[in-house]
Formats: structure tokens, C-alpha cells, sequence
């Protein structure tokens, strides 16, 4: 027993030798690999998958279902938009970092843990869930590189396939799944994950059928009804989508038998009730849709109860119904926009397709406001919102001017009392508003024709306080987002772009608009009186606007809404109120007749050519209807002016000021379009003729002021401004002799650049080799280090400030001593070079690499 405890500190000796022995990296000895095998596995490798796992997690917590839209395959819609996770997956990168750095036993290009390729392969997913698709694409193409024959590898191939979707890349992932599904060797494991990545590529590619196929082939081989409920549920949407409703409630009745979450199932029921086409089948599905509205837990659900009626009852078809129930459900979502979206939308559309565009424009309005920029219907409805604000812009236009002038001709007394009335019942409403403040908490109308504003408010959900009634707070939603577009509650919100309507016109339904900034009271009868249009110059300026807004409206409804007949009465109520306006009135005889001519009218268009030609015989349009040729000859002359501006312009530019001066001054005696062209070669050939400066800024600022807002009034100031300062004249003079942009002045603050790729390079680590080499070599002088991106795909390091060009020099020949940072550049196709502080603001801001080397080669390198 001595004996033994004798020996025990030997023993301990032997054990430490041995776990010492086994910690290097270099030997492949078994207690070497067992070693750092146990230790990557149950320390760097589980704390980092574990990670990795709670990080999926969180995701899918925040993650939210659109179910208007077909589902994707798998929850990653926020990746790069959600951060709370990142922090997990960091982790994760961190602890496969580690087992990679302190367990790898490489040898001989042979790796002998087997837990670094697992390693890999958690950083590359980490930084996939973080939304870094190149750098865990490049993770995985490194496993499939260097591990071939493992397991991770062809996991690798599918998930650079997942990367190259997310990013976009659609064809690549196709090409990659195929390369997968050629391989004979591609293990039975991953077979799942395979086809359901495909179907997940076919959906992206709106490819329906294909995606059928691979999601029912992931239903049969997954055993857990929990596990493919998803699946069942995208099938049922494709189904639905299709128009083939018997198979759709197939699917949605699996959903709802295989009891998911509430919100799927509340989906599933929704669409189910949608899918139905039986009389008797809806009558039953409408009873048990009006007993979930009495629910509790179906509260804020409403929105899409109502939604579903109303589709049910567009079915029937009973419009009457489904309008009703579209707006019982826009006032009862109230943070669901996508579905108040699509119901303004839907209401939108019924009016659109009755031909009430007014209406219609409101609806429109509303599902523009509230609609998420990614979902499948915003670009159209984004585009038709435009024309129909247009349309009603105009419209209102003619119905205010033609109010204004109505007024204006009333007998005074009869005019006031209107005023009167006007600003009583803007008071009464005040206090009416200041009333159901007070009782309802904040109760507020939406105002449009359809009645809402009778009935809109009333306690739905049992409180009184405004924040506990949804309908008014939805409304107080809905007027924000249309004042101030969609916010994040953050300080200077009111600084953020803004989505709103009526960002371009202002709005011309209200009764009067307010002409003078400074006086705004509206329950003052001069607010009213000071915008009649009493002189004869105001009522020709309102006349002027309704003519135009005539003329606009028809043009909408032509040719964006294709409303011949509306387009046509637009332009003839034009002709009947204006026949004497030169401008509009003849064009609009023109319009008149195209489209006769077009709906095959003959007779009605050889009137309508027979009324142009006598009311307005020497417009061009009437000219055009008795000359075939008139437009080719009318070419003829534009082409002939162009070509009479081209040829004075090249004897200035070849230096005959004389003859282009004559030739200039000749020309502006007559009337054309090149006319402030001619006065700035004219005057210019004159300075250089005479060499006056006086008479030459003179005529410089009457050309600003007789063409302003022309090209040659801006050169005008362009060269005032240079007269008024010389050094820029020779700047420029000096920029012209050298034919380069630079200027090269020794003795002013220089900077040196470095310019590497974007891609794989680490800015930060060079920037910390830099610091220190400054340290050691420059430790006495202040220098800065910035780094800043130059376009999309390339870093730029300023290392600055150097006093001369000679200092600056100094550094850049002293350079190759930091051999750190030269060796990690190395890696990277860099550039280095001096240059000045000033010739550095015009090398940034046209970014022109090839064209600054050449001259910092020129001018540096070859005078040193």
C-alpha cells in the first residue's frame, strides 16, 4: 500500500505527460484524435449547435404568416430584416471557429477529427440564418471541396442550393438540384430535405404543378401528421389557386383535422368557406362563420370573417352583401393591413367595375396605403391608384372652378348668405367632432360617399376609450398612413420617406382651396371672397383649368381606362362650354375624330373633320386632315433648322468666330427654337472676336435673365461665375492645356489610398496591421486611417494627412517594409497611390481608377 502511494505522484507525472502529449494538433496517434474528437464534440461543437438551435427558434417565433399569399416551404421570410437572433448565431460562428482553430488534426491534406467538417458546416448554416448567404455559401462550397466523401458534403450541396435561392439566383439552384438528383451516391438520408427544397425552388419559380409533385411526395415519406400540416396546407392554397376547389377542401380539411396552430386552422376554415361552390354548402358555412363572429378568441380575427362572407356572398352574386361585409371587415382589422388591404381593394374593384371611378379612387387610396410593398397585387394596384387619383383630380377640378365662378357671379347678398352657411356648418361639425371626443374617446369618420361616416365608430369591442375601440382606432391608422406613409414609432419620425397619396396633386374635392399661404382662417367670409375669380385675367386662368382638365380627363379615360364613350363625352362638353380656345378645342375635334374613325363612324367623323376646317382652318390639325404630307413636311423643316444650328455650331468650333458670329447674329433675327443656342455662340464668338470684357459680362447676364430656366442660361451663370473668379478660370484653362481633371500643386496636403476588392476582404484586419505598423514605423507623426466603400464592390483606405507630396511619397516607397499588411493584400488584386487632398474630391466623385493611376504614374512615380 506504501508502495502505491509512493508511486502516485509518478503516476500523476505519466497521466499529465500523456493529456499533453495528446493536446497537439500535429500527431494523429489515437489518444490525439481521441482527445480532441471528445473535447470538439462536447464542448465547442454542442455549445455552438445548441445555439444554433435556440437562434432557429426565436426566428420562427417572430416569424409571421402571410396567408393571403401561397406559403413558402420553409419560415425564413425575416432573415435579414429581424436581428434578435444574430446574436445566437454569432455564437454559434464563434464556438465552430474555435473547434476548427484548436481541434483540427490536418495531415498530409488529411483531417483526422471528425468533428471539424460538422464544425464548418455549423458556421456555414449560422451564417446563413443571419442573411449572409455569399459568406455561407462559400462555407459550404469549402465542405463540398474538402471533404468529399463525407456526409456534410452533399448536405453542403443542398444548402448552397437553399443560398442561392434566398438570394434569387433561381437557375443556379436548379442547376445545382439537378447535379443531386444525377448522383447515384447522394445518401437516402437527406432525401426529405432534397424534396423539400425543390418544392421550395418551384414555388419561388411560380412553377405549381412541379411543386404539386414535391410536396406530395415529402407528405407520403413523412410519418408525423404534425410535421407536413405545412405541406398540406400550400397544397390546398395551390389547389385553390387553380380553380380546383374539390381537391382544395381535401387538403384544407387535413389541415384542420390535424389541429396546427390556431391561425392556420382560422385560415384553413376561411379558405375552406371560399373553396365552396354548393348552395347548400355555403348557406351551412355562412351559419357557422356568423357564430365564430360571437366567438371571443375570434376577436381579432373579424377582418377576415367579414372578408370571407363577403366573398362567399360574390359567389351568390350578391354585390349589395359583399360590400357591406368588405366594410365590416376594413373596420374591424386593425393591425392585420395586408387583409384591410385586400378588402379595400376588393371594394376598389367592384366600383372600378361599375364604372365609379370617384369611389373607386377612395377604395384604392385606402389598399395602396395599407398594402405591403412585397405582396403579389402592389404594383398594379400602385399603378391604377395613380390614374384613378389622376382622373379624379381633374374631374374635381372642373367641379371646383365651376363652383368658384358661380359664386363669383352671385348677387352679394345671395353670395354672402352662402358663405354664411358654409362657415355655420363648418363650425357645427367642429363642436359635433369636440362632442364625440368627449363621449367616445376620439371618435372619428371616414368621409366618402358610401355612407360610412353615418355609421362608423360605434363600440365594437365593449370599451369606450378610444385605443379599445377598433374601428375608430383603424380609421386613426388609416388617416395617419396617409398623411405620413407607414412609420416606426422612433424619434424623428416625421424625417422618414413617406408613402402617401396625393404626394403630386393637390387635392381639388374640397369646396375652396386656400390661395394665400399667409391667410388660412376658415371661418373668415374673406378667406372665401379672396378666391373668386372676379377680373376678367381670373376667370380666364379658371377657364383655362377646367379646359385642360376636359381635355386630361378624356385622355385617361381613353387610353388607361378604356372608356370610349366617357372619353368622348369629356371632349365634347369641352367643345360645347370653349369653342373659340385655339389651344384645346381644335385638338379636341381631332381626338373626336380619330376615334370615330377608329369605331368605324364615318359619317360622325367626316362631320367632326368638316367642323375642325371651319372653325379652325389654319390649325395644324385641320392642316393635317386636308394634307397627307403636312407631318412629313413639318419633319422636313425641323430637320433642315437642326441641321442650319449644326453647321453654325461647328464653324465656332472650328475656331471661324467671325463667320459664326455673322451667321448667329442673322439667325436671331428670326423666331425658331434654337434661338438662346444662337445668342450663346453669338455672344461667345464676339468675346473672342473683341476681347470685351464689360460688353461680354453684359450680354452673359441678359442671356440669364431673357432664357432662364434653358441649358444656355445655365452656362450663362456658369461663366458669370467664373468671370467673377479668376483662379477658377485658370483651374480651368489649366485643366484644358493638361487634359486631365487633376491639377498637380507639390505642396498642399496629399493622402495615400489603397483600393482592394470588396468581396473576402477583411477591411477591419487590415485596418488593425495598418495601426500597427504606424505604431512602429510612424510613431512620432498623427496619422489617420479611414476606410469607406468606392461604388458597390470595392474598399478604399485613406491614410492621411501628409503634408507635401513629397512626404506623401516617402510613405508610399516606405511601404513595402510593412510587411504584414502587404502580405494580406497580396491575397486581393489592391492598388496604392498618392494623392492630392483636392484631386481627391474629383477622383471620388467619379470613382476613376484606370484614368488617376495613369496620371499618378505620369506625374509621381516618373518625376521621382
Amino acid at each position: 500500500m506504501k508502495k502505491n502511494i509512493k508511486n502516485k505522484p509518478l503516476l500523476l507525472l505519466l497521466i499529465s505527460l500523456v493529456f499533453i502529449s495528446s493536446c497537439s494538433t500535429k500527431k494523429k496517434a489515437f489518444t490525439n484524435r481521441k482527445y480532441h474528437n471528445i473535447t470538439a464534440k462536447y464542448n465547442g461543437y454542442f455549445n455552438g449547435k445548441e445555439s444554433l438551435k435556440y437562434g432557429i427558434k426565436k426566428l420562427e417565433k417572430v416569424h409571421t404568416e402571410d396567408y393571403s399569399l401561397i406559403l413558402p416551404t420553409y419560415k425564413t421570410k425575416h432573415l435579414k430584416t429581424y436581428k434578435s437572433h444574430h446574436a445566437y448565431m454569432d455564437k454559434s460562428i464563434k464556438k465552430g471557429s474555435i473547434v476548427i482553430q484548436k481541434h483540427s488534426i490536418k495531415i498530409k491534406g488529411k483531417e483526422y477529427c471528425k468533428w471539424i467538417d460538422d464544425s464548418y458546416f455549423l458556421v456555414a448554416k449560422a451564417y446563413f440564418y443571419k442573411g449572409e448567404f455569399d459568406e455561407a455559401r462559400k462555407t459550404f462550397e469549402y465542405i463540398r471541396t474538402n471533404y468529399k466523401k463525407s456526409f456534410k458534403a452533399y448536405e453542403s450541396t443542398l444548402w448552397i442550393a437553399r443560398c442561392l435561392i434566398e438570394k434569387g439566383d433561381l437557375n443556379s439552384a436548379e442547376s445545382e438540384l439537378e447535379e443531386v438528383e444525377s448522383n447515384r451516391k447522394f445518401p437516402e438520408k437527406l432525401e426529405k430535405e432534397y424534396h423539400t427544397i425543390l418544392s421550395s425552388l418551384y414555388l419561388k419559380q411560380k412553377n405549381y404543378t412541379l411543386a404539386t409533385d414535391e410536396l406530395k411526395t415529402l407528405c407520403n415519406s413523412i410519418k408525423r401528421k404534425s410535421k407536413k400540416v405545412r405541406y398540406f396546407y400550400i397544397l390546398a392554397q395551390i389547389y385553390q389557386d387553380a380553380g380546383d376547389s374539390r381537391r382544395a377542401k381535401k387538403y384544407y380539411e387535413l389541415v384542420i383535422r390535424t389541429n396546427p396552430e390556431y391561425d392556420m386552422v382560422f385560415n384553413a376554415k376561411m379558405n375552406l368557406a371560399r373553396s365552396l361552390r354548393g348552395e347548400k354548402d355555403l348557406q351551412l358555412m355562412r351559419q357557422k362563420l356568423y357564430k365564430m363572429t360571437k366567438d371571443e378568441k375570434n376577436k381579432e380575427y373579424l377582418d377576415q370573417i367579414y372578408y370571407t362572407l363577403a366573398e362567399m356572398d360574390m359567389l351568390l352574386p350578391d354585390t349589395l352583401a359583399a360590400i357591406d361585409n368588405y366594410l365590416l371587415s376594413t373596420k374591424m382589422s386593425i393591425e392585420n393591413d395586408p387583409q384591410k388591404s385586400v378588402s379595400f381593394l376588393s371594394l376598389g374593384k367592384i366600383s372600378y367595375n361599375k364604372s365609379n371611378y370617384v369611389l373607386s379612387k377612395e377604395y384604392y387610396d385606402s389598399a395602396y396605403v395599407f398594402m405591403p410593398e412585397d405582396h403579389l397585387e402592389y404594383r398594379e394596384v400602385k399603378e391604377k391608384q395613380s390614374i384613378l387619383e389622376q382622373l379624379v383630380f381633374h374631374l374635381n377640378t372642373i367641379k371646383h372652378e365651376d363652383s368658384l365662378q358661380t359664386l363669383a357671379i352671385m348677387d352679394p347678398f345671395v353670395r354672402k348668405s352662402i358663405i354664411q352657411s358654409v362657415i355655420s356648418e363648418l363650425i357645427r361639425k367642429e363642436q359635433e367632432e369636440m362632442m364625440e371626443k368627449q363621449n367616445r374617446g376620439g371618435r372619428g369618420g371616414y368621409n366618402s360617399s358610401n355612407g360610412r361616416e353615418e355609421n362608423f365608430g360605434n363600440t365594437v369591442s365593449g370599451g369606450k376609450w378610444y385605443f379599445y375601440n377598433p374601428a375608430t382606432l383603424s380609421f386613426g391608422m388609416s388617416e395617419f398612413k396617409k398623411k405620413w406613409g407607414k412609420r416606426k414609432l422612433e424619434d424623428d419620425w416625421r424625417r422618414s420617406n413617406k408613402k402617401s397619396i396625393n404626394e403630386n396633386l393637390s387635392d381639388s374635392s374640397a369646396f375652396i382651396d386656400k390661395k394665400e399661404e399667409g391667410f388660412s382662417d376658415k371661418k373668415s367670409e374673406k378667406y372665401y371672397l379672396d378666391q373668386l375669380p372676379t377680373t376678367k385675367e381670373q376667370l380666364e386662368k379658371s377657364d383655362n383649368k377646367i379646359i385642360n382638365a376636359y381635355y386630361q380627363a378624356s385622355v385617361i379615360y381613353n387610353e388607361d381606362l378604356d372608356e370610349k364613350i366617357k372619353s368622348d363625352d369629356m371632349l365634347t362638353q369641352l367643345i360645347g362650354r370653349f369653342p373659340f380656345n385655339n389651344e384645346f378645342t381644335p385638338l379636341a375635334y381631332y381626338s373626336l375624330y380619330l376615334t370615330k374613325i377608329e369605331s368605324k363612324k364615318e359619317e360622325e367623323a367626316e362631320q367632326i373633320k368638316n367642323l375642325l376646317i371651319k372653325y379652325f382652318p389654319k390649325s395644324n390639325y385641320a392642316k393635317m386632315l386636308l394634307d397627307s404630307n403636312f407631318i412629313k413636311n413639318i419633319q422636313n423643316i425641323k430637320r433642315e433648322k437642326e441641321q442650319q444650328y449644326n453647321t453654325i455650331f461647328q464653324l465656332y468650333a472650328d475656331e471661324n468666330f467671325k463667320e459664326s458670329y455673322n451667321q448667329s447674329e442673322e439667325k436671331l433675327k428670326e423666331e425658331n427654337k434654337y434661338e438662346s443656342k444662337y445668342f450663346l455662340i453669338n455672344i461667345l464668338s464676339e468675346f473672342k472676336l473683341t476681347k470685351d470684357t464689360v460688353l461680354f459680362r453684359e450680354k452673359i447676364e441678359k442671356g440669364i435673365s431673357i432664357y432662364a430656366n434653358t441649358d444656355e442660361s445655365k452656362r450663362c451663370q456658369e461663366i458669370l461665375i467664373l468671370l467673377n473668379n479668376p483662379e477658377l478660370i485658370n483651374k480651368k484653362n489649366l485643366q484644358a492645356v493638361t487634359n486631365t481633371p487633376y491639377i498637380l500643386k507639390e505642396n498642399t496636403n496629399h493622402y495615400n489610398l489603397i483600393i482592394t476588392q470588396k468581396e473576402g476582404t477583411d477591411i477591419n484586419y487590415i485596418k488593425t496591421l495598418l495601426s500597427d505598423y504606424h505604431s512602429d514605423r510612424y510613431s512620432i507623426e498623427i496619422l489617420d486611417i479611414n476606410a469607406m466603400l468606392l461604388g458597390m464592390e470595392k474598399h478604399l483606405l485613406i491614410v492621411r494627412i501628409f503634408p507635401t507630396k513629397n512626404s506623401a511619397m516617402k510613405y508610399f516607397y516606405n511601404f513595402k517594409e510593412a510587411k504584414k499588411v502587404t502580405k494580406e493584400l497580396n491575397k486581393y488584386d489592391y492598388k496604392h497611390f498618392v494623392i492630392s487632398e483636392e484631386n481627391f474630391k474629383e477622383f471620388y466623385k467619379h470613382k476613376d481608377i484606370k484614368g488617376y493611376i495613369k496620371y499618378f504614374e505620369k506625374n509621381y512615380l516618373q518625376t521621382d
